[in-house]
């Protein structure tokens, strides 16, 4: 999404995006930054949009940095942290080659790295490992491609419950403009609401980690319930639930 958009619907941001800080089933993203914090170490949020969980960092942590490329999304994150000494917030754009950004010991990186964009994407993940210090901690939170595949099979199976017909079952409800199959099957790519995204497989994720010397601790299911992909979703439309994929990778 372009700086522009993300500017417009700042003030709307609940509304208008899936918030992973109370969307969270289970609190996962909470317990990790407790797990790894310390009064004496520091901590960067990149990609912090709002800020939400600036609070709950600077509490944790020294002092913490934060940036985001959105400046709507920037004073809505001042005003959320106007009382907190220990937080310094900064206008950056990840993607756009390496940038200077402060060493720190934890980072956390939320649903940043979506751009459709092969070279974006690189430049995000280098420079947050770049900002990382030795045996520094980074939790990442990112898109499932798999999750999203599981979603659409869930639709299909509601269409059936519903009474479609199966001729019609795998197009009912569906767009029809997905991302072609070359997209999706080397890129990844899917729609999350009305905007292309990047989406990850687990292994994926532990590769690229590896390429940046970074080594994977955990990787595991970050749940939300199914409202989050549909409108008014069915009683029965339980467990498995969708998720995003949350990692947790230490710097060698």
């Amino acid at each position: 999404m372009k700086e522009e958009r993300w500017d417009a619907i700042a003030d709307a941001y609940d509304e208008e995006v899936l918030s992973v800080y109370d969307h969270d089933r289970r609190g996962l993203v909470r317990a990790k930054i407790k797990k790894y914090a310390s009064a004496g170490l520091t901590a960067s949020d990149l990609g912090c949009g709002m800020g939400k969980f600036l609070p709950l960092l600077a509490k944790q942590f020294k002092h913490v940095y934060a940036c985001d490329y959105s400046a709507g999304l920037l004073e809505v994150a001042r005003r959320e942290c106007e009382d907190l000494s220990n937080v310094s917030l900064e206008k950056v754009d990840l993607t756009q080659g390496a940038v200077r950004l402060p060493k720190v010991d934890f980072s956390l990186c939320v649903n940043v790295l979506l751009t459709t964009d092969l070279s974006g994407r690189l430049s995000i993940f280098r420079n947050v490992t770049r900002q990382l210090s030795k045996g520094g901690h980074l939790v990442l939170v990112v898109p499932s491609l798999e999750s999203a595949l599981y979603a659409n099979a869930r639709l299909v199976q509601w269409n059936l419950r519903s009474g479609v017909a199966e001729s019609l079952a795998e197009e009912e409800g569906f767009r029809g403009d997905e991302p072609s199959g070359a997209e999706v099957a080397r890129c990844g790519v899917v729609y999350a609401g009305d905007m292309k995204m990047k989406h990850f497989i687990r292994e994926e994720l532990m590769a690229i980690a590896d390429g940046l010397r970074l080594d994977t601790v955990s990787i595991e299911k970050l749940e939300y319930n199914w409202d989050t992909e549909f409108k008014d979703p069915p009683a029965w439309m339980g467990e498995p639930f969708p998720w995003d994929w949350l990692a947790v990778f230490r710097k060698r």
